[in-house]
């Protein structure tokens, strides 16, 4: 993982800070025009990602009521707005201060801008000689602002830094305003005095542009060292307008987990701990600053994509090893029985007698065979059939059937399984009866669909040559012959 480095921009100069395991390390302080020898520093770190942190006087900030649209109309309306109220700074964000609880619902947008760039300028191009991996810039506001998350109402916090003095105004735990005054000397005395004047002029001012209700006491927290708070306190006294409060920097330190002491008020290290913990979303760096930050992130979200399918791959391999060791013991387990299988086969064909077929005709014999008992039709279905017709007319008697296999029936081209059925009607019976019966018989079988049935011969001769008999008469047993056929 890339080392982070954050880098505190003041109006005398720079200060590089190495962020970690919660420890800020000061490597060493740059002067202004100094170009020379913070460019071998970020020689010697080229693949660190730095972040660099503005603390100085020339800031803006407008609070605007904008309309909530989204997409590419959002980026459009913003870059409106940016260019006027920061009249076109290149180093400018708009830092969204969350949306109105009635009417429309617009959007509360802070814009923000440092409007000196020619300051910051110098810094950022040596950045980008360097191909420096630079993550933003951000304002020393955004930072400040953090420490004093969900807290309701307006709230003036007073922080000491290398650059002097900062009075910024949070509204209910947002950044509203903020404003730099730069200290003579370092004195405790003097810088306790100097607070307890800008609070006051700062809350005139608040009033003025009636971002503070007059007549409303405002609190004011001191972020200061345990050691010097006795000092503030005799210099900063309560007002109908201020009520100070005093924040126990040490407590702050160890709260936010930074393990570096601090030996007095000034916040520095605390601000650049906090900004590489919990970096704002907004910054003010145009794109093209970032552009090797932006190439490093694609490029480790890249790693991490190969890595993933890398991982994948190497647990669907475990998986399937089982799975592949089984398939390779079948495996060799058929390779085994087939060896087994040409070993009967040779020793079989050894064993037959002199003159046997070679074994390719054989199996082209055997196969035929079976081919013809496939498509060879047996008597069963058209019998099974036939036998269900024969069990609703008892009084026909079966003498014998004559089954083949033929091609055409009636006019018809097809395959047809053919029976020819034998037989005889009980003595006794008139003749009349007896051509009903059969004609019922022929009927019965005509009903099957599968089946198709014609009368061969009659159990009465109509034929002209024969003498004439009574229809009513009794004669002996009279034979029919029905042909039955079912298609195939």
């Amino acid at each position: 993982m890339a080392t982070r480095r954050v880098l505190l921009l003041d109006a005398d100069g720079l200060t590089a800070y190495r962020c970690r395991a919660g420890s800020v390390h000061d490597e060493g302080r740059f002067a202004v025009g100094d170009s020379a020898t913070f460019a071998d520093y970020l020689k010697r770190y080229p693949d660190c990602v730095y972040s660099l942190l503005a603390d100085v006087a020339d800031e803006s900030f407008h609070l605007e009521h904008i309309p909530h649209v989204a997409g590419r109309n959002r980026r459009a309306l913003i870059a409106r707005k940016l260019d006027r109220h920061c009249y076109g700074a290149p180093l400018a964000a708009a830092l969204p201060q969350g949306r109105l609880a009635d009417g429309r619902r617009d959007e509360r947008m802070l814009f923000a801008a440092l409007t000196r760039p020619q300051d910051i300028e110098p810094w950022l191009q040596l950045l980008t000689q360097a191909r420096a991996a630079l993550a933003g810039v951000y304002a020393m506001p955004q930072v400040v602002a953090s420490l004093a998350p969900g807290r309701a109402g307006r709230l003036l916090l007073m922080t000491l830094t290398r650059s002097g003095l900062r009075q910024t105004l949070i509204e209910d735990g947002r950044l509203r305003f903020s404003r730099l005054t730069a200290l003579a000397n370092d004195e405790i005395e003097e810088t306790a005095a100097t607070c307890a004047h800008e609070a006051a002029t700062m809350h005139r001012y608040l009033c003025g542009q009636r971002l503070v209700e007059r007549g409303t006491p405002l609190s004011a927290l001191v972020l200061a060292h345990p050691a010097q708070v006795e000092r503030f306190r005799a210099h900063c006294r309560d007002t109908d307008e201020l009520r100070f409060e005093y924040v126990d920097l040490a407590a702050a330190v160890r709260h936010f987990g930074l393990a570096t002491t601090l030996p007095d008020s000034r916040g520095d290290a605390l601000f650049v701990h906090r900004l590489n913990t919990d970096r704002p979303h907004q910054q003010f760096a145009p794109a093209a600053l970032r552009h090797s930050f932006r190439l490093r992130q694609i490029c480790r979200t890249a790693d991490a994509t190969g890595l993933t399918a890398l991982v994948a791959a190497l647990l669907f391999a475990a998986v399937q090893v089982p799975g592949a060791l089984r398939t390779r013991e079948h495996t060799e387990q058929l390779r085994a029985r087939n060896a087994v299988d040409e070993r009967s086969w040779r020793d079989m064909q050894q064993a037959l007698p002199p003159g046997t077929p070679p074994a390719d005709q054989l199996r082209e014999l055997v196969a035929r065979y079976e081919q013809i008992l496939r498509t060879s039709p047996g008597p069963t279905p058209l019998f099974g059939r036939l036998s269900a017709a024969m069990d609703d007319f008892p009084q026909i008697e079966l003498r014998r059937l004559d089954w083949r296999v033929d091609q055409g029936f009636e006019h018809a081209a097809e395959t047809f399984a053919i029976v020819d059925v034998h037989g005889t009607l009980p003595p006794g019976t008139d003749r009349r009866n007896q051509l009903a019966i059969v004609g019922r018989f022929a009927a019965r079988l005509r009903a099957e669909p599968a089946l198709r049935a014609s009368v061969q011969k009659l159990p009465v001769e109509m034929d002209s040559s024969q003498s004439i008999r009574s229809a009513d008469s009794p004669q002996e047993s009279a034979a029919f012959v029905l042909r039955v056929a079912q298609q195939l």
